[in-house]
């Protein structure tokens, strides 16, 4: 089975972290430091480490994980090649979509996207055909594109998706809960912390949630132990956090809600309680829905029972 880009990457620059300013014998780095500086998730960076104790990299001693023996070459992972230019327009466009740079409703043509980019029109169109499939671009007349604005249908059919994974995934945490209850527990107290904050101040900051959101999010899919449904879930957020971060005042009082919800599900989570758990989670994805349904003219009156 191969890995993902993102995983070889980043196990190959903790390699490189190892190899270079860790010394046989001595502790490494903290997992939240890892994460920090390899720019990736506290999940990717706990499976490299369950990898590298398997093969005996690593060894756990009272001051935490110790590098056991020298970095081997044969640990490196195959990485793919540079990104074609194809693959470069369609990370700027999905950079605009998630920056608000880009809006729903905003026409383009793939004329005026090929002399922004320096490619050809062939290559735009690769790159919109590409990412039409998220639901964020439609093609209309005469190379025109439009940024579609999300809909009712498309965020029940999203949500009722999203509810099978991540409810699938906190299950499987059950299985063997010992592995990342220490993560769950870190979360959890950056939760409270957050929550805290929320009596000396109006509102979350929308940047500080969802970071965390983010976090909380992936930890459950990691969970899961599958990585298929973490791609899948990209496929899930993008439409919505692209598009949704632009109602500000009805986000902040999404953020207040989605905290209290968040802060039950880890109370059962580190509890060991898995039916109420699951219960919790469940109920916060079907508010979820219905504060995201809230957010779209419409919204919801179109849900459909």
């Amino acid at each position: 089975m191969t890995n993902p880009p993102v995983y070889a990457r980043a196990q190959n620059s903790l390699l490189k972290i190892l190899r270079s300013e860790v010394p046989v014998g001595k502790p490494i780095p903290i997992q939240e430091e890892l994460a920090k500086r390899l720019d990736t998730s506290r999940t990717t960076v706990h499976r490299i480490l369950q990898t590298f104790k398997k093969s005996g990299l690593l060894k756990v001693e009272e001051e935490g994980l110790v590098l056991k023996r020298p970095v081997n070459k044969k640990e490196f992972l195959p990485e793919p090649a540079a990104l074609s230019r194809r693959e470069m327009v369609e990370r700027s466009l999905i950079e605009k979509l998630v920056r608000q740079q880009m809006r729903p409703g905003d026409r383009f043509s793939e004329l005026a996207l090929a002399r922004e980019y320096k490619v050809t029109t062939v290559t735009i169109r690769e790159a919109l055909l590409s990412l039409a499939h998220l639901g964020v671009f439609s093609k209309t007349a005469r190379k025109q594109w439009t940024v579609v604005a999300i809909d009712a249908q498309m965020i029940n059919e999203l949500m009722d998706l999203r509810i099978l994974i991540e409810t699938f995934a906190l299950g499987r945490y059950f299985q063997n809960s010992a592995a990342m209850r220490e993560e769950f527990l870190q979360i959890q107290k950056k939760m409270q912390d957050c929550a805290a904050a929320i009596n000396r101040r109006p509102f979350v900051a929308p940047k500080e949630f969802l970071e965390l959101d983010k976090q909380f999010h992936n930890l459950i899919l990691g969970a899961g132990r599958n990585r298929y449904l973490v791609e899948e879930m990209q496929f899930i957020y993008f439409p919505m956090h692209s598009q949704f971060v632009r109602h500000r005042e009805w986000e902040q009082r999404r953020f207040v809600l989605a905290l209290t919800e968040h802060n039950a599900i880890l109370d059962a989570i580190v509890a060991g309680d898995r039916a109420a758990a699951l219960n919790q989670l469940q109920a916060h994805l079907e508010n979820s829905r219905q504060r995201w349904l809230g957010g779209v003219p419409g919204g919801l009156e179109a849900r459909q029972p």
